[in-house]
Order: C-alpha cells, then sequence, then structure tokens
C-alpha cells in the first residue's frame, strides 16, 4: 500500500485566512492529505482542581466547517477529520454534513471518529447521558452512517436513534465515505478490526511497535481481516520552538513499521506562531519523510 504524508492543521492559526492559505501551500509542497482536530467545548482550567491536557487555551475550528471551506481552495489533497468525536452529535446530522464535504472536495473526505474522553462536552451538548454508553453508540452510528449515504431510504432503531424511512439527498460521491476510528483502548482495537476502514492510534511510535501493533495483529487474526484493507496512520509533532526535538527519528519510527500507511505531521509552536513558521517546518518535514 502507498505511503502518505499529511499535515495535521495548526490549532494555533485563529485566522481563518491564514489556514486556507497553509492548506494550498501545502497541496503545493505535495502534501497528501490534511487532518482537522475536533473540540466543541474545552474546560476552564481556573475553575476547576482536576488539571487536563486541553483548556480554554486551545483554539479548536469545528473540522467540517474547516474541511468545506479548505475544499473549496484545493484540488487533489485528502481530507480527514482526525478524530471527530461521534457519540456527542446526531448521527443524520454528521452524514448531511459529512456528505456535503465529500461533495465539495470530490470525493476526498476520511472521516475520523472516535467516542471522546470529556464528560464535560457531552452535557454541554445535551448528551450527557450517553457519555457511559459511547462506545456502544458509537457502532450503532456508524453502522447508520453508511447506511444514510447510500441508501435511499433508511428506517433504523437504536438506543439514541430513530429513523422512518428517511434519507439524505444529495449522497457523497464515495459510496460510502470511508470511517477511520481514533484511540488506543483494546476495545477501540477491536472496533477498528471489525468496522473502520482505517485506524488512528494515539501515542509514540515506540508504544505502537511494542504494544499497539501486536494488539492489532491479534484483533486481525481473531476476525479474520487483512491488514492491507486497514491502513494506520501514525503521528509526529514537530515542537520547533524547543531546541530538544527529536522529530526525525520520530516519524523514522513509525514509517519502518510495514502496518503504518500514513504520517500525520503536527507543527507545534504556540499560540503566538506564524504562518511562516509552520510553512517553514512543515517544507522541512516534506523533504525528510519523501
Amino acid at each position: 500500500m502507498e505511503r502518505k504524508l499529511g499535515v495535521i492543521l495548526p490549532r494555533e492559526l485563529s485566522n481563518g485566512r491564514s489556514l486556507l492559505y497553509l492548506a494550498r501551500e501545502t497541496e503545493k509542497m505535495g502534501y497528501d492529505y490534511l487532518v482537522a482536530c475536533d473540540h466543541v467545548v474545552l474546560p476552564d482550567q481556573s475553575s476547576r482542581t482536576d488539571k487536563l491536557k486541553y483548556s480554554l487555551d486551545e483554539q479548536y475550528t469545528d473540522p467540517l466547517t474547516l474541511l468545506a471551506a479548505i475544499a473549496a481552495v484545493t484540488t487533489n489533497i485528502e481530507l480527514f477529520t482526525g478524530v471527530m468525536v461521534l457519540p456527542e452529535r446526531p448521527t443524520a446530522l454528521v452524514a448531511r454534513q459529512a456528505a456535503d464535504v465529500d461533495i465539495l472536495s470530490n470525493g476526498k473526505l476520511h472521516l475520523g471518529v472516535g467516542v471522546g474522553w470529556s464528560k464535560d462536552e457531552f452535557e454541554a451538548l445535551g448528551e450527557g447521558d450517553t457519555f457511559s454508553c459511547r462506545g456502544k453508540r458509537i457502532e450503532a452510528q456508524i453502522t447508520l452512517l453508511r447506511q444514510l449515504w447510500t441508501q435511499n431510504s433508511v428506517t433504523f432503531t437504536s438506543q439514541h436513534e430513530q429513523l422512518n424511512a428517511v434519507g439524505i439527498n444529495p449522497k457523497p460521491v464515495q459510496q460510502p465515505i470511508p470511517v477511520w476510528i481514533g484511540g488506543t483502548d483494546v476495545k477501540v482495537i477491536d472496533r477498528t478490526v471489525r468496522l473502520a476502514d482505517g485506524w488512528i492510534p494515539r501515542g509514540k511510535a515506540a508504544m505502537f511497535k511494542d504494544t499497539l501493533s501486536v494488539q492489532f495483529q491479534h484483533a486481525l487474526e481473531v476476525h479474520q481481516r487483512d491488514a492491507i484493507s486497514l491502513p494506520v496512520m501514525g503521528k509526529v509533532n514537530v515542537r520547533w520552538e524547543i531546541e530538544e526535538n527529536n522529530w526525525q527519528q520520530e516519524g523514522d519510527d513509525w514509517l519502518r513499521s510495514p502496518l503504518v500507511t500514513h504520517l500525520s505531521v503536527g507543527s507545534i509552536g504556540g499560540n503566538n506562531s506564524r504562518l511562516e513558521d509552520h510553512l517553514e517546518i512543515l517544507l522541512k518535514a516534506k523533504n525528510h519523510f519523501k
């Protein structure tokens, strides 16, 4: 399977025009795909005793909205959500929005989804009761998404949703849109092998080599699935604002695995970073990895 190199769209660039410019320039550099991250709300750390990884200092643009805009200014580059928290959203709405991005991009969307971790976010979206059963819900949602993308009329009943002879129109270019699952829990790996079109593991390359790849290959054997049918996306974050930075080695370690088909490059530089800084490091990464 062909190796692909992508860019994690930098959250530090809050100016929408800058993100669109970066998307165009990375396509010119020869990158294969772009990844848009997801959070709807973020915790206010000043009011909490438990410190979380994310806070209101982070900046997130809705991934499907951002990718729709990027589709209008790019030609061939593929588009990923990486990853969208699916169980906190209405499935039919996601089906409609994703189909629109796929149409606007002429069939370039890959929908990366995950179960999420923030109960606060689920509650803010009116889905607090879903949090404890989000794994079960996402499995039903993936089934429903594919039906809505490929069937004219859908009748579907689950614990959280009921559709009675309805559909979406127009449908996406891809029939269906590829669904990737993100996460590293053993249950997530099993779910990925059973249901997904691709896997986005978390963590470092060493963790993937020593632990995750073993669990992944075991799940492939259990479910009698060929690894070639399930691409895997690694990730390297280039923290170019600090001196101790071995991003080249980390990326190379990911690419040594025959299971890894995609490598996403993040250009991390803090909220005061400039567009030019991101483009400079992304060009360096492109020249190094491909």
